[in-house]
């Protein structure tokens, strides 16, 4: 059994003994598996002629970093998780990434000319510059399975800073859990109001798509007695989806 941690501020979030399990229990496999049609759909509909800088948040074992540099992309992926990251490393190199340093930094590059650079930290240190990251201007922002973790004064401090690092006419594309009567209380994770996320984009921004739907889910959970379970155990989430287009131009002020 794993246990988890105490967030600074009194928000019980999973630990790194929860993430590690997580992913050593995928076995040399995506634990996340292919990146969603719908999602990849939806990109696809809003910029056909693809997306050249890439950020994903929590972007874990590089579920959509790897597909998008794989296609000739350049992807910042910030995951907290090492074993994420370590994973996100091997899953490259079987698509035939080669790994070197950058300014020591790593950076995973593809044969067609995609790379992606890992981010072993945390969403907020990535942003606040702690780390020594200079933050440059993306056509795609991802953020999926990432809000539950955050307090909803984290979640406008991290939209505010991923609406300023988009591109004019670029995207926000967002996943994430919201509370609803059907969804499992589950330790460590903290659904969000429903329509909350969405409410933080305003005028300079057009949504697009949007999604709504409360499905059950398989994999291991915390209790609240601070243990991991062993093996998966079914439950339910509702989850949001959403893409927001930033408009070429700011609307016009009084």
């Amino acid at each position: 059994m794993k246990h988890f941690t105490q967030r600074q501020g009194g928000l019980n979030v999973l630990g790194p003994g929860y993430w590690n399990k997580f992913y050593n229990d995928a076995k040399g496999k995506s634990a996340w598996g292919n990146p969603t049609r719908l999602m990849l759909g939806w990109i696809q509909t809003a910029k056909p002629e693809g997306v050249n800088r890439v950020l994903d948040l929590g972007g874990g074992d590089g579920r959509y970093a790897i597909y998008f540099a794989a296609n000739g992309s350049h992807v910042d992926i910030v995951d907290s998780s090492k074993a994420a990251v370590k994973a996100l490393i091997r899953l490259s190199e079987e698509k035939g990434a080669t790994s070197t340093d950058v300014a020591g930094q790593k950076r995973l590059g593809f044969p067609n000319g995609g790379m992606i650079d890992p981010y072993a930290m945390d969403v907020m240190s990535y942003f606040s510059g702690s780390e020594g990251v200079e933050v440059t201007m993306f056509d795609l922002i991802l953020s999926s399975g990432l809000l539950e973790y955050l307090t909803p004064n984290e979640v406008k401090y991290l939209i505010t800073k991923l609406q300023t690092a988009t591109k004019p006419g670029g995207m926000n594309l967002i996943i994430y859990l919201a509370q609803g009567e059907e969804v499992s209380d589950i330790p460590g994770e903290h659904p969000h109001v429903a329509g909350s996320v969405e409410n933080l984009y305003g005028d300079e921004w057009k949504m697009i798509e949007t999604t709504d739907t409360t499905r059950p889910d398989t994999h291991i959970i915390m209790h609240y007695n601070g243990t991991v379970s062993d093996a998966p155990e079914t439950h339910s989430h509702r989850i949001i989806r959403f893409i927001a287009i930033k408009n070429e131009e700011l609307p016009a002020s009084d």
